[in-house]
């Protein structure tokens, strides 16, 4: 799990205490800028020399973070408006966000999953409307 810290942007420490998340879409880390100006983000790190649709699929989430960064919205994460300065490796795409404690609909998922337990339907209504209405303002 630790190679993928060899491909975070320079600039950029993981944060200790909290190991990455290994996914099938990439690496994601609760990271610190090393110069402690801002602390908790957010960073998924994808390589893609092998699998250049991941590449594709994370460039095109970040033209949306950014668009979101641009037109806010309380149901979209906007990117992390220094990404720029964090630049990445030959074959590496990075997304940087702000770091949120609340975790994510598929931790939430996974861990209904797991425990067999139901979703109260009052927050499965809630969840598919505050993405219906994230979709829409990015269509907007």
């Amino acid at each position: 799990d630790g190679v993928y810290f060899n491909y975070l942007p320079s600039g950029l420490t993981p944060r200790a205490g909290t190991p990455p998340r290994i996914t099938p879409y990439g690496a994601f880390a609760h990271c610190n800028s090393s110069d402690n100006e801002d602390d908790g983000l957010a960073v998924k790190v994808v390589r893609g020399c092998s699998s250049p649709q991941r590449i594709d699929e994370t460039l095109t989430a970040n033209k949306v973070l950014k668009a979101s960064e641009e037109t806010p919205h309380p149901n979209l994460l906007a990117r992390y408006p220094a990404s720029d300065k964090f630049p990445a490796d030959t074959c590496t795409v990075v997304s940087i966000t702000p770091w949120l404690n609340g975790g994510t609909l598929l931790s939430v998922l996974e861990e209904a999953r797991s425990t067999r337990t139901d979703i109260p339907l009052q927050d499965v209504l809630r969840y598919t409307m505050d993405i219906m209405s994230g979709v829409a303002h990015l269509h907007t």
